[in-house]
Order: C-alpha cells, then structure tokens, then sequence
C-alpha cells in the first residue's frame, strides 16, 4: 500500500512553491509556460538524482554496506551540490535537445546558461528555504551538543556514539532553510532594482550573488556538522563551497565590468 511520506510531501510543496515563483518572472526573462515547463521537465528528474548521487557519495561507507537503500530517497538523503550539477546537466540537455528540433520559432538564445540560471536560482532558494524541512520529520542534518533554547531533542539511538550522552542538538537544516529563505528575498530585490526598475539585463548577477550566498553559508554550517565526508581531514562540502564562492565573486565581477 502506498503511504505518503512526511520528507515527500516537504519535498513535493517545495517543487511547487519553486515552479510558482518561476511562473510568476517568467516574462522578465522572455519565457513562456511552455519554456517553463520544458525546463522543469529536463531539470527537476535530473537535479534529484544528481542530489541522491552526491549523498550517497557523502555517505559511501554507510551505502557499501546498505545498498537496497540507495533507492530509499523517501528515508532522506538528498545534496544540493549534486542537485545544482544535476541541473546544470538539464539545461544543457534541453539546449542539446532545442538545438537538434525542427521549430523554426526557437530562438538560440532563449536557454542561454546564465539566462536560464539567472532565472531559476530565486526557485532553487525557496526549494531549499521549504526542503530543508523534510530533514525535521526525519530527525537528521543536525549538530553538535547546544543548551541554546532552540536545541532540537534528538532520540538517543540517533545520535552519534560520542554524544550519547547529550540530548539537545544544533538544528542545522534549520539554520540552512532561514539562511536559504533571507537569499531568496535578497534575490527577489535584487532582480527588482536591476532586472525591473531598470530593466538592465544584468544577467550573471542573481547566479553570482547565490553562488556567494549560500556557499559562505554552508561553508560555516560545516563546522557545527559532523555527518559529512572529509578527506584528509577536510570537509569536502567546504571545499565546494569555496569553489562556488569564487565562481560567485567571478559572475559579479563580470557584472561590474560590464556596467562600470
């Protein structure tokens, strides 16, 4: 018998709340519903299963000896970074695609990469500000030890053995949601100031300020988790995240150039 899960239907408002966000900017950018849907029908398969990689990946020992689960997304699981090369690899699929089909409509430069991103970053912060709280129903993403009154109780046989003994916990993926939802507002008025008062097509400067955003966000979260990989000591989220921050300061740059 199918059940509705609690993390599924986080994850479903989320996809919504996103396509409507995206539905509503869409003549900002030239796009049509069916743009939209055509992005979304290439991007949000490929941008799960890219997340589902990087988790499973991030927890290879786990998945070594478990492999019925790597199937088991409705348990939790799911990597932003994996999500985001996962929907990089849609939009360059559709671009394949529309180049390749015969519509003498299509405008080459209607899925432009940093249009298209440009486009969808506000989506992807809400998703992540709404998805986030799939990992509250399924106690994970949390931190080490806090007696902050805000501390998340977590059961004692989820807790890692070195903190059996404390029962309250740093709610991390609740951190990441309010850090991901204060982006996502800073990206609707940043979209305002130059995208609509000005109409300036500015394009490269909402992906930039995400890219900084959110990758100076979770580079400091990484230091209150323990459940992600490292290598040699070091944790391999921050290493990406760093990478996206120069990717970031880089597109902003452009920006600045551009209009200097």
């Amino acid at each position: 018998m199918l059940t509705l899960q609690p993390y599924g239907v986080v994850l479903a408002l989320a996809g919504v709340v996103s396509y409507l966000v995206a539905k509503y900017r869409l003549k900002r950018y030239q796009l049509t519903n069916n743009d939209l849907d055509n992005l979304y029908l290439f991007i949000v398969p490929l941008a799960l299963i890219g997340a589902r990689i990087y988790h499973v990946i991030d927890k290879l020992s786990y998945y070594q000896e478990n492999p019925g689960e790597i199937i088991a997304v409705w348990n939790g699981g799911l990597g932003i970074y994996g999500a985001l090369a996962g929907g990089l690899v849609g939009i360059l699929g559709l671009k394949i695609y529309m180049s390749y089909k015969s519509n003498k409509t299509y405008q080459k430069d209607k899925y432009e990469l940093i249009k298209v991103f440009d486009f969808l970053i506000p989506s992807v912060a809400i998703a992540q500000a709404i998805g986030r709280w799939g990992n509250f129903f399924n106690l994970e993403v949390f931190g080490g030890p806090t007696n902050l009154p805000w501390g998340w109780y977590i059961p004692s046989e989820l807790r890692p053995a070195f903190w059996k003994n404390y029962s309250y916990f740093h709610p991390t993926f609740a951190y990441e949601s309010l850090w991901a939802f204060v982006g996502f507002l800073a990206l609707l008025m940043l979209e305002r100031k130059f995208y609509v008062a000005k109409k300036t097509p500015t394009l490269g400067l909402l992906t930039g300020f995400y890219c900084v955003w959110y990758g100076v966000g979770r580079f400091a979260l990484e230091f209150l988790r323990f459940d992600t990989a490292e290598f040699n000591g070091v944790k391999i989220a921050q290493v990406i995240s760093v990478g996206l921050i120069l990717v970031g300061i880089w597109l902003m740059k452009r920006v600045r150039k551009r209009f200097a």
